[in-house]
């Protein structure tokens, strides 16, 4: 009778594949509870849990405190990834009563099962409270039946709580990336440099144009592959979706070549891996990349996901759940057999007994890193790492500890190529969706190894032909064969590792037609340790050529302001974001610097320079540019001396029987103002004087206001104002004789209504 009861109530629904939230939430709606218990049971063992979790919020709307409810609310709260404390809350309620022979399809059931306690350990777990999440997995290990499935879990369990206890709390200064957004972020992949972070995520296409394909599993959209670029300021820039995604499908991101023409997905929904190359502006359609287990013994075709390649091209790293492997989802590793991949071999001095996934590897291809839930995680899928010598050996795994891996999961990994900048993706406690990406400051420091850092820049502006590329020799390794490498299209990047203490030659050619490639040589140092290689040269367009970089300096000349005779000795100091540099100026009062070396082309250059030389004022100056093909920025300075007592001429003057300032007059204080704040320590006394005409007592009040007038203008802009004094001095000290009762002109007139400023000291 129990069996044809759950038959007839399912007669009702459909096949779950077929079926949409739209028409499941429909029939919930007309659906009563004994059914609906059977309808969720099925959704659950089939992973339909979206549809489970509709069902089951109706079930709690009918009893709220139901125990075999709660648990299951809170089994599909962190089946779909979400926070564990709203998991908790259910779980608790649940686990009050429970019972060892739960019955998953009978609507009479109000317990929970033993299973509870499992997940109750893995919420406290991920919550960072070791000591209750181990209370609830022994519990659950002392009371669940011998054959439970959830045995090796809870075992493991018990040894990753052992394993965070040994290694710390994690680290608290991830930083989650403004670039997330509500849905799932996963698959970072930084470029070697850092500039660019490509990425996969559900986020919904700008024009919705996958929302037809919401999966029905857990109510998600399908992945793309995004990018994002540095801007000059250092922050990411809004994300580009790639060409090559399909809006009906998973595109899950394992591998972008460091020129970015090559890229490897794999699908949730597929298993399968794919590749795409980027050719005239465009990623190609997907092709499937075939790879076969090397015992040949496969009783089925395994699933396959997640490639990358090394830089060279010549070994494959992927995951598989062959027959063949240690656990459900193992590495494996493939070499390339002429221009086909050869059979794959079982990592197993890595893999484990639990899952391995998400292979990165190293630029040098000495260090695999992936995740792994095995026992020696703090929680979850940690990253580990391992090292290949030149034997080919692997070492022992080890755990990346606190400072990258939380109590929850970290699954994706990537490092820029000095291994001191890392980016994970992670659900763990703090994300504004199920899985964000996280970077943080790590200390991986690969050692013996130095990365050419290269950029062709167009003068244009624009992206680089898809023709150009360099070639790379050693001059002086066993190996002096040239190697081909084309940079990133859109920026010119170029990166590759080489080897310590080598001489190196570059030849940079702008098309196959090149005739005389610029060359340059270049040698590595022989200091273990990482060093970077930077190198720059320009494409200019017009020419079809590769030329040298522009080497930017900041140079001028200070001379005296009335003679013009050079001033030596002169220091000039440059305040260039936020660094100072001081050089002085040569006998022929010349200067330089090279503290703008280090910038790029089409780099914006902002800030300060202040010139100061023995018996004279300081003056100052700013810098606000684009760095273009002209490498040098010259300012030059007039320093005007102090030996006079006036600061000028930057005489004021006056309508007559006003006091009020004119515009023009505002300009020349402005003059006065700069001078003042290049000169923060100078003290002025502000002189005001009037025509002859009218009485004198009011003359002498007309230029105390004068003197006034001006004062309170100038100290609005200056630092310190307390060093500025006024004073009026009326009619008494004409420039020119135009005293009582003589006949004067009006321009004489104008030169006797002035303000002077006069150095106190």
């Amino acid at each position: 009778m129990k069996k044809l009861s759950i038959i007839l109530a399912l007669v009702s629904f459909q096949c779950f594949g077929q079926m949409n939230e739209t028409e499941v939430k429909a029939i919930i709606a007309v659906t009563e509870e004994p059914k609906l218990v059977v309808e969720c049971s099925r959704f659950l063992q089939e992973n339909f849990f979206h549809f489970a979790d509709l069902v089951t919020d109706k079930l709690l709307s009918v009893n709220p405190k139901n125990g075999n409810y709660n648990y299951r609310k809170g089994f599909i709260l962190l089946g779909m990834n979400k926070s564990p404390e709203l998991a908790l809350k259910h779980l608790e309620i649940a686990a009050a009563k429970t019972e060892i022979n739960y019955d998953i399809y009978s609507p009479k059931e109000t317990s929970a099962p033993i299973d509870v306690y499992y997940y109750l350990g893995v919420c406290y777990h991920r919550m960072g409270n070791l000591d209750k999440a181990l209370e609830y997995y022994n519990k659950f290990m002392n009371e669940t039946q011998k054959g439970s499935t959830l045995i090796p879990n809870a075992t493991r369990r018990i040894a990753q709580v052992g394993s965070a206890k040994g290694i710390g709390t994690p680290n608290s200064n991830a930083v989650l990336l403004d670039i997330n957004s509500p849905f799932n972020d996963v698959s970072p992949l930084i470029s070697a440099e850092g500039k660019s972070l490509s990425f996969s995520s559900t986020r919904p296409r700008t024009d919705n144009s996958s929302a037809a394909y919401m999966e029905p599993m857990f109510n998600v959209l399908p992945a793309d592959i995004y990018q994002t670029t540095k801007t000059k300021e250092g922050s990411w820039s809004s994300t580009q979706i790639f060409s090559m995604n399909d809006k009906k499908t998973d595109e899950v991101l394992s591998f972008l070549s460091q020129n970015e023409r090559a890229l490897c997905y794999s699908s949730w929904n597929d298993p399968t891996i794919y590749s795409s190359l980027f050719e005239q502006g465009a990623f190609t359609a997907p092709k499937q990349i075939s790879l076969s287990v090397a015992n040949g013994k496969e009783k089925v075709a395994p699933y396959n996901m997640q490639f990358v390649v090394s830089t060279d091209g010549n070994t494959g790293f992927f995951v598989s759940n062959a027959l063949s492997g240690k656990g459900g989802w193992d590495l494996f590793m493939v070499e390339k057999k002429g221009d086909q991949w050869g059979e794959a071999t079982n990592l197993s001095m890595l893999n484990s007994d639990a899952d391995e996934m998400a292979p990165f590897l190293s630029l040098d291809g000495k260090t695999l890193y992936f995740s792994s839930d095995n026992a020696q995680s703090i929680g979850g899928f940690d990253i580990f790492k391992a090292t290949r010598d030149v034997n080919g050996m692997w070492s022992k795994p080890t755990n990346l500890g606190s400072i990258v891996n939380s109590y929850s999961d970290e699954v994706g990994f990537s490092m820029i190529a000095d291994g001191t900048k890392g980016y994970v993706s992670s659900n763990r406690i703090g994300t504004s969706g199920m899985y964000d990406i996280f970077s943080m400051d790590i200390t991986e420091n690969p050692s013996g190894i130095s990365v050419l850092d290269g950029r062709i820049v167009n003068t244009k502006g624009n992206a680089i032909p898809e023709q150009s590329y360099v070639t790379l020799r050693c001059l002086n390794c066993t190996n002096t064969m040239e190697t081909v490498i084309t940079p990133r299209m859109r920026d010119g990047e170029f990166v590759s590792a080489l080897e310590q203490c080598k001489e190196y030659e570059l030849a940079y050619y702008y098309g196959p037609l090149t005739n005389k490639p610029y060359r340059n040589r270049f040698k590595t140092t022989c200091q273990t340790g990482f060093e970077w290689i930077n190198k720059k040269v320009l494409i200019i367009d017009e020419d079809q050529v590769i030329v040298p970089f522009p080497t930017y300096e900041i140079k001028g000349v200070v001379v005296d302001m009335e003679s013009g005779s050079p001033i030596a000795d002169a220091q000039v100091n440059l305040s260039i974001d936020g660094k100072t540099t001081v050089v002085t100026s040569g006998a022929n009062g010349i200067y330089r610097s090279d503290a703008i070396a280090s910038y790029e082309f089409e780099s914006h250059l902002t800030g300060d320079l202040n010139a100061n030389a023995d018996g004279y004022l300081s003056a100052s100056s700013k810098i606000n540019t684009d760095l273009l093909e002209d490498s040098v920025i010259t300012v030059n300075f007039k320093l005007e001396a102090t030996q006079k007592g006036f600061i000028g001429p930057y005489m004021v003057n006056y309508q007559f029987d006003r006091y009020n300032l004119t515009d023009y007059s505002k300009n020349k204080l402005k003059e006065v103002i700069k001078i003042m704040n290049d000169n923060p320590s100078l003290a002025i006394e502000v002189r005001s004087h009037t025509d002859s005409r009218g009485p004198s007592l009011y003359n002498q009040w007309l230029s105390d206001m004068r003197a006034k007038t001006a004062m309170n203008y100038i100290k609005q802009f200056v630092v310190n104002p307390s060093r500025i004094s006024a004073k009026g001095y009326g009619e008494s000290e004409l420039l020119k004789p135009c005293g009582d009762g003589v006949t004067c002109s009006d321009a004489d007139h104008l030169a006797n209504r002035r303000t002077e400023f006069i150095i106190l000291k």
